[in-house]
């Protein structure tokens, strides 16, 4: 069944065919008619703040920092990059010529490449919507917003924000559950943007490859936070915490589990806990309050999920080294930490997108390289240390779509660092050039004349000429 008895595959066709026939015309927008909407998205989020912090409450219950910060704060800087950087990343790009092409002019231009369909996730739902559609306006794209159905407050901001902003032969919003979904990848999309988990990632790219539509797909995975003895503990402890437990553990670039070394293995936990007792207030006493700072987890198949994952860890052998409590009611859950943790353990084999953080001891850098490969490619791998040949050693030994020293998540609010994931985590980039480019077809345009001097090697080929092209094959 459908969420909306009036959107039917029919009007998506419709909107589908209006846009296909308006695409040439975004396709030759200039720069200051792109940063024009740019602008005005960043207006609307500026004038609406409220109201998006309020849909974000009703959806997550995210509190207020958390909705300044994660969601909006960063898309502004994002729009922000765009604007300052649009009329560059623009221009044609000259290439080198060599000598066989000094009568020619070769260059690239990027150019929009058409229709673009953008699914966004729920974790984020304001972010990685406006997100990616900043990226595809700047590329000058017609662009097809399916938000999550699991955040329809934020849903109905965002098609007011659309609806508010742009005719729909450019930007249409299509609200609704995944009938909705599937009936936008039956169409043929230039380009299809996903975010969201590794198995419906599939599904999308088997939907792409039937109209031979490219792929933005960024999937997530189990990002490891590794902390060598040398690194400083009170500062990686801080910032695992905040990093884990904001939003409620559900980001995909979440450090999802930690691999301490046995040396320092005790002092982090206790300074972990310390940390988590100080800063991460328990709801109980007043559960539906805005005071705790916690997001709440999405819905009940998750918040299921995740009881079931802490349950089988224990009874596995997983010791609660603090939090535990699973609050049916309002679906939220206190910051946990697990030690005793096996890599056996389906917490262990699975994302867990929750706030719950196992942490496990390694004597060896080998053991900690050895467990990162274990898993699928993430989308990022943290290492806090202050030996070198430490992290160099991690980095060359493992892989993943990014790596942040002696920090983390932060990558991801650079808007001039592009993001996205490796293997299973991710195909394709996002950010500032890079997803103006993900955006963006490179168009190559060589020009040249009459004095072309590969005229001297078409036919016939005389034994001069075949002389010529063994010249070319010894010295060039």
């Amino acid at each position: 069944m459908m969420d909306d008895p009036e959107i039917v595959p029919e009007d998506i066709k419709d909107v589908f065919e209006r846009q296909q026939r308006f695409k040439s015309v975004l396709r030759n927008t200039g720069h200051t008619e792109r940063i024009r909407k740019l602008k005005a998205i960043r207006s609307w989020i500026r004038a609406h703040r409220n109201e998006i912090r309020e849909a974000l409450y009703r959806d997550l219950h995210k509190p207020v920092s958390e909705a300044d910060l994660w969601e909006m704060y960063v898309v502004i800087r994002e729009i922000n990059y765009a604007i300052r950087h649009l009329r560059r990343w623009m221009k044609p790009i000259r290439i080198r010529r060599d000598l066989l092409f000094l009568h020619a002019r070769p260059s690239v231009i990027y150019e929009a490449k058409g229709q673009v369909l953008i699914i966004a996730p729920w974790n984020f739902p304001f972010l990685l919507s406006i997100g990616p559609l900043i990226s595809a306006v700047a590329a000058g794209n017609c662009i097809t917003l399916k938000p999550s159905e699991l955040a329809p407050g934020t849903s109905a901001v965002l098609k007011k924000l659309v609806e508010d902003l742009f005719p729909i032969d450019e930007v249409a919003v299509f609200e609704g559950d995944k009938e909705i979904a599937i009936s936008l990848l039956n169409q043929p999309f230039d380009h299809i943007c996903f975010t969201g988990g590794t198995e419906t990632g599939r599904r999308i790219m088997l939907a792409a490859a039937a109209n031979m539509s490219s792929v933005t797909l960024e999937l997530g995975g189990k990002c490891p936070a590794v902390v060598e003895r040398t690194a400083n503990l009170r500062d990686a402890v801080k910032k695992i915490a905040w990093g884990k437990f904001s939003n409620a553990g559900q980001t995909c670039v979440a450090p999802d589990y930690v691999l301490v070394e046995d040396a320092v293995h005790d002092a982090f936990i206790k300074l972990l806990v310390d940390e988590i007792n100080q800063n991460y207030i328990c709801p109980v006493s007043d559960p539906e309050g805005e005071s705790n700072g916690m997001t709440r987890i999405i819905d009940e198949k998750h918040f299921v999920r995740l009881g079931t994952l802490f349950e089988e860890a224990k009874g596995s052998g997983a010791e609660t080294v603090t939090g535990g409590v699973f609050d049916n009611k309002t679906r939220w859950i206190e910051p946990t930490v697990l030690r005793g943790v096996k890599p056996g353990m389906r917490l262990m084999r699975e994302e867990i997108f929750g706030p719950i953080l196992p942490v496990m001891k390694f004597s060896k850098p080998d053991e900690a390289t050895e467990m990162i490969n274990s898993l699928s490619s993430p989308l990022a791998v943290y290492i806090f240390s202050r030996n070198r040949h430490f992290r160099s050693g991690l980095i060359r030994d493992t892989g993943s779509g990014g790596v942040c020293l002696n920090d983390l998540v932060i990558q991801f609010v650079h808007p001039g660092m592009p993001f996205g994931g490796s293997g299973k985590s991710g195909i394709g980039r996002l950010h500032g050039y890079a997803g103006f480019k993900e955006f963006s077809n490179q168009r190559t345009i060589l020009s040249g004349n009459t004095l072309n001097a590969l005229k001297l090697l078409y036919p016939p080929i005389t034994p001069v000429r075949q002389k010529l092209i063994d010249f070319l094959f010894r010295h060039w």
